[in-house]
């Protein structure tokens, strides 16, 4: 090595430099109070310390820490296992925010009053079958350690189908969840809902007009880690219910604020292959949204049109594909992100 340099010392606010290109995050060796990033010293000093030896060939690879505190490369990992190989550090680790998944016994007399919550001592998401989201409430604790602190409600949880009939483009939401399953990953810690949500032509959509035949199921995995302040969210399939084939061209996520007006963030480009980000400013000054590194999602943009919310993480591989009757689609690759708040507190 001839020469090497870091991009910049201290992280610049969360509120970004220029709207070309923020550099909002963490790009700097410090945080913005002069708090050092221990993983990323540890490893520059690494670097720096062994610089001839590396030169020579002679010395290990140089790790690279998770912010869990263990050694583990995540070069070659999807958004699920970077995921689930920090919820399995974090388990081993011990410690706070075990945790569950629960889905109550369905009352006789009404079953959409069904409700399911997914929790640790951090986060606590839930929704009930029927509802048009399939989280109706995403919140945050705001001490996990007085559990009388109570929760922060943040966001929601939604899915979307954009199609194409005649060469015209339509988007539907899902409508109705119809079911949600508790699932359980001993190995990891972790705990998981699958969740599956219907909709329809004859429902209202945006732009376009959606065959009148227009049915189809969406499902998706909503999982929390131990010690974790971040929820994944993976899309499982899609299915059409309906009996006519229609044209998928795109499946979306959809974050939405609970906040009626938030303010969407400004979007740095991706120079560097780093994670696809999607933030809702809020009122308090904290930033929610997702970040992911998965190829399959294409593009997060949270933006507001007329005072309503257009959440759209789009995810979609291989292509547009025609869907025949009763035929189920599922990603040829992982297509998650992870649910993220952040805070200057």
């Amino acid at each position: 090595m001839v020469g090497y340099s870091f991009f910049m010392f201290p992280d610049m606010p969360a509120s970004g430099i220029s709207k070309s290109f923020a550099e909002d995050s963490n790009y700097g060796i410090i945080d913005k109070f002069g708090r050092p990033y221990e993983p990323l010293v540890g490893t520059l000093s690494e670097v720096q310390n062994g610089a001839v030896a590396l030169h020579a060939g002679v010395a290990q690879k140089v790790g690279c820490s998770t912010d869990m505190g263990a050694n583990v490369s995540t070069d070659d990992l999807s958004e699920l296992e970077r995921y689930r190989a920090k919820a399995a550090q974090s388990k081993a680790a011990g410690g706070l925010g075990g945790a569950v998944a629960t889905i109550p016994p369905a009352e006789k007399v009404d079953t959409d009053a069904r409700h399911y919550v997914l929790s640790n001592a951090f986060v606590r998401l839930s929704g009930h079958v029927g509802s048009r989201f399939m989280a109706d409430e995403i919140a945050y604790a705001g001490n996990p350690r007085e559990p009388s602190g109570g929760f922060d409600p943040v966001g929601r949880w939604g899915a979307l189908l954009k199609g194409e009939n005649d060469g015209v483009p339509y988007w539907v939401d899902v409508s109705c969840v119809k079911s949600a399953i508790a699932e359980r990953d001993e190995a990891a810690g972790m705990a998981s809902l699958v969740i599956r949500a219907e909709g329809n032509g004859r429902e209202a959509v945006a732009d376009g007009v959606a065959p009148p035949s227009l049915a189809f199921a969406i499902t998706h995995r909503l999982s929390l880690a131990p010690n974790s302040t971040e929820i994944l969210a993976e899309i499982v399939s899609i299915e059409n219910t309906g009996n006519a084939q229609f044209l998928m061209t795109q499946l979306m996520m959809r974050p939405f604020a609970i906040e009626k007006e938030p303010a969407e963030t400004r979007h740095a480009p991706n120079l560097w292959k780093g994670p696809v980000k999607g933030y809702w400013l809020l009122s308090d000054d904290s930033r929610w949204g997702v970040e992911s590194f998965d190829q399959g999602v294409l593009g997060a943009s949270l933006l507001l049109n007329g005072g309503t919310q257009h959440p759209d993480v789009r995810c979609m591989a291989g292509g547009p594909c025609i869907l025949k009757p009763g035929q189920v689609w599922t990603p040829p690759v992982p297509m998650a992100v992870r649910v993220r708040r952040v805070t200057e507190k």
